[in-house]
C-alpha cells in the first residue's frame, strides 16, 4: 500500500506540470470539462438505478403498467440530454482544446528542435525520442487534463453509488463492496506490470516505426530514390530490409502478447466472473429465500454495485500511471538541455573586424573510432577567400559543419578574435555566417521563397532578382 501511495503522489507531481500547458492554453477547460462530466454520471445514475427500481418496484407491487409509462418518458428525455451533453463535450469541447494543445506543442516542439545540438539531435537516441513526442505529446497532455476531471466524475458517481448499495443491500452489501474494493486495489499490481509491459512495447516499436517509415517515404516513395529501384537487384535488396523490419514487429507483438496474457485475463475477465459470481449467489438468496429484498432494490444494488467498480474510480491508479509513463517520456525531449543553457554567452559587434583561427581541431562522430579531422589548424582574416580541397570523406564539410557550431571539436578550439565560439550567442554568432550546404534541396514554394526562405520578402525583391541574375 505504501507503494502504491508513493507511487500515486509521483504521478501527481509529473501530471500536474503537464496540466499547467493545458491550463495556459485554456484556463476554464477543465472547470467546464469536470461539470459535463459529473452531469452525464449523475444523470446515468438517475436513469439506470433510481428510476428503474421506480418502475420494478411497481410492476412487483402489482400497479399497472401504463402509470409508469411517465417515468419511461423522464429516462428518455434525460438519455437524451445526457447524449446531447456528452456529445458537445466530446465532439466540441475536448477536440477544441486538443487542437488548441496541438498547435501550442507543435510550437514548443520547433522551437525545442531549432535550440538542440545539431550532433544530439541526430543520434538515434534522440530521434526516437523526438519522435515520440512529436507524435504523442497533444495527446499526453489531454489525457493528463481528462484525467482529472474524469476521476472527479467517477468519484462523485462512486460515492451515489456506493451508499445506493449500502441502503439497499445492507451489511452484505456493505460487505461485497469493501470485498471487491480490496480485490481492485490488489488488482492495481496486474495493471502496473500490464502497462509496463505495454509501455516498453510502445517505445520498441517507435524505434521500429521510425526505420519503417524511413524505408517506405525514403526509399520506395521517394522520386529520387526509387530511380535505384529499377537498378538490377537493387529493389530486392531493399525489399529485403524492409521485410526484417516488418518481420521484427510481428515478433515484438508476438513476445508482447505472450508476456501481457495472463496478466490481462486475471485483470479482466477473472475479477467480472468473481463479481458476478458472489454478488448474485448473495442477493438471489436475498431475494428468493430470504425475500427481504424487492425486484427494484435487486436491481437498483447490482446497477450500482457494477458502477462502482465499472466505472474504474479504483482503476484509476493504473491510468495515472501509464499517463505518467508517457508525459515523463515527453519532458525526456524538451529537457534535454539546449545548446546554449550551460552558461553567459557573450554578445557580438557585427560591425567589428573578424579572425577565425583553428587550434588543433580534431573531431571523429559518435560511435566512430576513426578521426574525421585530425591536428588542423587554420587562420582565416577578414577579406580572405580560401578554398579547401580533398578527397570524399576528408573532412572538407566536416570543417563547416565545426565552423557553423552544427558540431563541436573532439579535441582543440574554433577562435573568433581569440574567443572560443562556444562562448558567443548562438544565434547572433550564426548571424555571421552565410553557408551553402553541398546537399541541395528544392521546397515546393516560389522561387523567392526558396532563395530567401522567409515569408516576407516583398522588400528583398531587388536583391533576390540581382542574386538570381548572379547565379
Amino acid at each position: 500500500m505504501k507503494e502504491i501511495i508513493k507511487k500515486v503522489r509521483h504521478c501527481h507531481k509529473i501530471l500536474t506540470r503537464a496540466r499547467i500547458k493545458g491550463n495556459n492554453v485554456d484556463t476554464g477547460f477543465l472547470v467546464k470539462d469536470t461539470i459535463f462530466t459529473i452531469y452525464v454520471e449523475i444523470t446515468a445514475f438517475i436513469n439506470s438505478v433510481v428510476l428503474i427500481k421506480y418502475v420494478l418496484d411497481h410492476v412487483q407491487r402489482g400497479i399497472e403498467f401504463s402509470k409508469c409509462i411517465f417515468v419511461f418518458g423522464v429516462i428518455i428525455l434525460l438519455n437524451l440530454l445526457s447524449m446531447i451533453a456528452e456529445t458537445y463535450r466530446d465532439n466540441v469541447m475536448r477536440t477544441k482544446h486538443i487542437h488548441l494543445l496541438a498547435k501550442d506543442i507543435s510550437k514548443d516542439f520547433y522551437l525545442k528542435l531549432e535550440k538542440l545540438n545539431y550532433q544530439e539531435q541526430f543520434n538515434s537516441k534522440t530521434k526516437d525520442i523526438s519522435m515520440f513526442a512529436y507524435y504523442n505529446a497533444a495527446m499526453a497532455f489531454y489525457n493528463s487534463e481528462t484525467i482529472v476531471s474524469t476521476y472527479i466524475g467517477y468519484a462523485v458517481a462512486f460515492i451515489i453509488n456506493f451508499v445506493t448499495v449500502v441502503l439497499y443491500g445492507g451489511l452484505m452489501g456493505l460487505i461485497i463492496l469493501l470485498l471487491f474494493l480490496a480485490i481492485t486495489i490488489w488488482i492495481q499490481k496486474i495493471v502496473v506490470k500490464v502497462n509496463n509491459i505495454e509501455f516498453i512495447y510502445m517505445l520498441k516499436k517507435n524505434s521500429l516505426n521510425r526505420r519503417f517509415r524511413y524505408y517506405k517515404d525514403s526509399i520506395f516513395l521517394n522520386k529520387h530514390s526509387n530511380q535505384v529501384l529499377k537498378v538490377e537487384y537493387a529493389f530486392d535488396f531493399f525489399l529485403s530490409k524492409y521485410k526484417d523490419i516488418i518481420e521484427e514487429q510481428k515478433q515484438e507483438d508476438i513476445r508482447k502478447n505472450k508476456e501481457s496474457f495472463w496478466y490481462k485475463v486475471l485483470k479482466s475477465h477473472l475479477f467480472s466472473l468473481l463479481y458476478h459470481v458472489i454478488y448474485f449467489v448473495c442477493f438471489s438468496y436475498k431475494l428468493i429465500v430470504l425475500k427481504t429484498l424487492s425486484i427494484g432494490k435487486f436491481w437498483a444494488c447490482y446497477r450500482a454495485c457494477l458502477d462502482v467498480f465499472g466505472n474504474n474510480v479504483i482503476n484509476y491508479f493504473g491510468v495515472m500511471q501509464q499517463a505518467t509513463q508517457y508525459i515523463e517520456q515527453i519532458y525526456m525531449f524538451f529537457d534535454i538541455q539546449d545548446e546554449d543553457d550551460k552558461v553567459k554567452k557573450i554578445g557580438i559587434d557585427a560591425n567589428s573586424n573578424f579572425e577565425i583561427v583553428f587550434e588543433n581541431v580534431a573531431f571523429s562522430y559518435p560511435g566512430k573510432g576513426r578521426k574525421v579531422l585530425k591536428d588542423i589548424n587554420l587562420k582565416i582574416s577578414k577579406g580572405e577567400s580560401i578554398v579547401l580541397l580533398g578527397e570524399n570523406g576528408a573532412g572538407k564539410s566536416t570543417v563547416l559543419l565545426l565552423l557553423y557550431r552544427l558540431l563541436k571539436p573532439t579535441e582543440g578550439k574554433i577562435l573568433l578574435n581569440g574567443i572560443d565560439i562556444a562562448a558567443y550567442d548562438l544565434k547572433q554568432y550564426r548571424n555571421l555566417l552565410n553557408i551553402m550546404f553541398q546537399d541541395f534541396k528544392l521546397y515546393p514554394y516560389s522561387l523567392a521563397s526558396n532563395i530567401i526562405l522567409q515569408n516576407m520578402y516583398e522588400n528583398e525583391r531587388d536583391l533576390i532578382m540581382e542574386k538570381v541574375k548572379e547565379a
